[in-house]
């Protein structure tokens, strides 16, 4: 009973983290950022987007409107996101933070569906070429828990912050994404260097 009671103990602190202004602000902005980079390759591509709606189910012809309509309603969402980590929305941000997270364990829902068809199909979700694997479904589930927390530990009451401590708040999320991003791209970079100059026969090869 007394590690259970720990655990208990360290999810609650887990959670009043994330209910200090700064963290929980923090947070959403990253939330927000990577939703408008998932919604800002749709409207990139929005004919791959509606493809990859239609193999998914959603809809039953790949039209690209579908594609620009998807990438401006996950726009809409990351906007409304923001506005959460602007000011001190009160009820009307817990719902904005409830339904993204729905919406995100609804999409992980997708994912996991898709890789048990075992058809190859393409995610859209930051790379116009990523191919749905389990690493997207852990991704995505990974940042649907993390909707899912900062819906469940409201920021704590308040007045809605000033430009400054905001735009600063932004900058960090944007250096922590930009981080990540960066991190989870060394892989592919050290892949690359073992062979630097493989690109140059088969490039010679297809001329």
């Amino acid at each position: 009973m007394d590690g259970f009671s720990e655990l208990l103990q360290r999810a609650g602190d887990f959670f009043a983290a994330f209910r200090e202004p700064e963290v929980h602000s923090t947070t959403v902005w990253i939330l927000a950022i990577i939703l408008a980079g998932s919604a800002l390759v749709k409207l990139r591509h929005p004919g791959r987007a509606a493809l990859a709606m239609a193999d998914f189910g959603l809809v039953r012809e790949p039209r690209r409107g579908f594609g620009v309509g998807a990438g401006v309603v996950e726009a809409s969402i990351s906007a409304s996101v923001g506005v959460v980590a602007l000011a001190d929305s009160g009820d009307s941000g817990d719902v904005v933070l409830i339904l993204t997270a729905a919406l995100l364990w609804l999409f992980v829902t997708l994912l996991v569906r898709a890789l048990r068809s075992g058809q190859p199909m393409a995610c859209m979700c930051f790379d116009d070429s990523d191919e749905i694997r389990p690493a997207t479904a852990w991704r995505t589930g990974a940042i649907a828990a993390l909707a899912t927390v900062l819906a469940l530990a409201p920021r704590g009451t308040g007045t809605a912050e000033s430009w400054n401590l905001a735009l600063a708040e932004l900058v960090l999320a944007v250096v922590l994404v930009a981080t990540v991003v960066l991190l989870l791209r060394v892989p592919r970079l050290l892949r690359l260097n073992r062979e630097p100059f493989a690109a140059g026969p088969r490039a010679r090869r297809a001329q």
